[in-house]
């Protein structure tokens, strides 16, 4: 049988989840990014201070330092670390989008391109965003990250996303509450993200040459609620309040919540 869309699988072979949904492609991005209020999408999204915040802890902002967002998508990380006052790019597989989003921030520093190909010189970055790329790929993501380490100066970071197979969700493939996926053409065709695996992943990228230097589970919030059906009201109440102590307690469990049921794991590599 074919498998339901929109529906999470175990792999137990490979000890990770496994996602169906559209394929990943190009024109299924333009799809999800075309907005009438792009500007307006890309401006609230600039004002995350999360790659910011990592970023500086291991680059100090500069025109010197030139950061790549490798799947940039709409833009709003390297519009958010060229207004930080790095020397930011961005190059996307998405072509309408880039080409929308050159057309409203001609200043900045971003292309349509692969990164499993990237157009860059060897050594030229000191940091290379990769935020929920590497898990779309359903034959492996090793031609990102021999990519990624070629365009890194000695000395650059790595700064990866991506789902992770939390202890939360290891719980509930160990209780069988997960269909089991198959190898079989209906499944593959349907595939749209790996829920990765931490050790594994880790193995690959530092196969390449890569050390380690940082990891953190982060968005317990979401983890709780894509995991657990009982709190998806409870969680959908605390995402859309502007209540100043509901937001407090969203923070809480953000936090609280992460190392158990963590949605999105966060690495940090250092190529020396």
């Amino acid at each position: 049988m074919p498998p339901d869309p929109k529906k999470t699988y175990y792999d137990r072979k490979n000890s990770r989840l496994i996602t169906t949904n559209v394929a990943a492609t190009p024109s299924y991005w333009d799809n999800q990014w075309r907005s009438n209020r792009l500007k307006e999408v890309i401006e609230q999204e600039s004002q995350s201070r999360f790659t910011e915040s990592v970023t500086r802890k291991f680059i100090k902002a500069g025109e010197e330092a030139k950061i790549l967002d490798g799947g940039c998508g709409r833009c709003g990380v390297v519009l958010s670390l060229s207004r930080a006052g790095y020397d930011a790019y961005g190059i996307d597989y998405a072509k309408e989008t880039i080409t929308k989003v050159k057309e409203l921030y001609p200043e900045l520093k971003i292309q349509n391109g692969s990164v499993t190909n990237l157009p860059y010189v060897s050594n030229y970055f000191d940091g290379y965003w990769s935020l929920g790329v590497i898990e779309h790929d359903y034959t492996g993501f090793s031609s990102v990250i021999a990519e990624a380490y070629r365009v890194l100066k000695p000395g650059g970071y790595l700064f990866i996303t991506y789902p992770v197979f939390s202890p939360l969700r290891r719980v509930k493939a160990f209780l069988g509450l997960y269909p089991e996926w198959k190898y079989t053409s209906q499944h593959t065709d349907a595939f749209y993200q790996f829920v990765l695996d931490f050790r594994g992943t880790d193995k690959i990228i530092t196969s390449f040459g890569f050390t380690r230097v940082y990891h953190r589970l982060h968005d317990g919030m979401k983890g709780i609620k894509e995991e657990t059906p009982l709190s998806k009201i409870f969680c959908k109440y605390l995402n859309n309040s502007q209540n100043l102590l509901v937001k407090f307690v969203r923070a809480v469990l953000n936090i609280l919540g992460a190392p158990i049921a963590g949605h999105i794991q966060l690495t940090v590599y250092k190529k020396y």
